[in-house]
C-alpha cells in the first residue's frame, strides 16, 4: 500500500486495495488454485495517520478493518474484497447482456449493483462477505450539494421485500453515519416498507426500476425475475 501511494506522484490513486494470496492445489479438485490469505483496503487519508515505523503489522491490519487468515499455515482462506466492474466488463461483446437477475451468483450481483452506481458516477467499492456489518456495497456521492456516504444492500428476492429489510438499513445508515442507505432489489417493495421509507434517507430500488437503470446505463438488458 505505502509503495503505492509513493510511486504515485501525481495523487490520482484514492484508494489501494490488497488482497494477498498463493497458488496451491485445491484438494477437491487437485487443480491449481489461490487461497486468499490477507486481504485489506483503505483511503490515501487514512493511511496518511499511520506511522509504519511504529505500527505491529497485525495490530495495523485489523486497524485498517482487514482479514488475515487465522490459519494461514493450512491455508485457511479468508473472502477477497472484491474491486467493482466496469460496465464493459459486464457486457457481452457482441451486445448487451440477457438473463435474469435471480440466475446471477450472488457477488456477481452485488457487482452488477455496484457497476450501476459506478456508472452513475460514484466511488463505489464491494464489502467483505463477512463482517460487513450489514452494508453489501459502500460508495460516495461527489456531488457538493446532494452527495456524501451510501450505504448499499442488495437482496436477490422473487417474492415482496418484507418492511424488516427496510427497518434493517435504516438502523445500518445511522450506525454508518451515512448521508443516505439504499436497498436494492430483484423483487417489489409493499406498501409497509414504502411507508417506513417515507420520509427518510432511504431510496427503494425494485426489479423493474433495477433493470430500467442498468439498460439506461449500458449495462445489459435483464429481467427482474421469472
Amino acid at each position: 500500500m505505502a509503495e503505492m501511494f509513493r510511486a504515485d506522484h501525481t495523487r490520482l490513486v484514492s484508494t489501494v486495495t490488497v488482497n494477498g494470496f498463493v497458488s496451491c492445489d485445491d484438494p477437491a479438485t487437485g487443480r491449481r488454485t489461490k487461497a486468499f490469505l490477507l486481504t485489506a483496503t483503505v483511503s490515501r487519508l487514512a493511511f496518511s495517520h499511520f506511522d509504519l515505523v511504529r505500527v505491529d503489522p497485525v495490530s495495523c491490519l485489523e486497524g485498517l478493518h482487514g482479514q488475515l487468515s487465522p490459519r494461514p499455515e493450512n491455508l485457511v482462506p479468508v473472502h477477497p474484497i472484491r474491486l467493482t466492474a466496469t460496465p464493459a466488463d459486464l457486457a457481452d461483446e457482441d451486445g448487451p447482456a440477457q438473463g435474469n437477475l435471480l440466475d446471477l451468483d450472488p457477488i456477481d450481483f452485488e457487482d452488477l449493483v455496484a457497476a450501476l452506481f459506478k456508472a452513475m458516477g460514484m466511488e463505489v467499492m464491494t464489502t467483505q462477505r463477512s463482517g460487513d456489518g450489514g452494508v453489501d456495497v459502500r460508495a460516495m456521492d461527489p456531488d457538493p450539494i446532494r452527495g456524501g456516504k451510501l450505504v448499499i444492500q442488495v437482496k436477490r428476492y422473487r417474492s415482496t421485500i418484507p418492511p424488516a429489510h427496510v427497518r434493517d438499513l435504516y438502523g445500518t445508515m445511522l450506525h454508518e453515519g451515512a448521508t443516505k442507505g439504499i436497498l436494492v432489489t430483484t423483487a417489489d417493495f409493499g406498501p409497509s416498507a414504502q411507508e417506513f421509507a417515507a420520509g427518510k434517507p432511504l431510496t427503494l430500488i425494485g426489479g423493474k426500476q433495477l433493470v430500467d437503470l442498468l439498460a439506461r446505463h449500458g449495462i445489459g438488458q435483464y429481467a427482474p425475475h421469472a
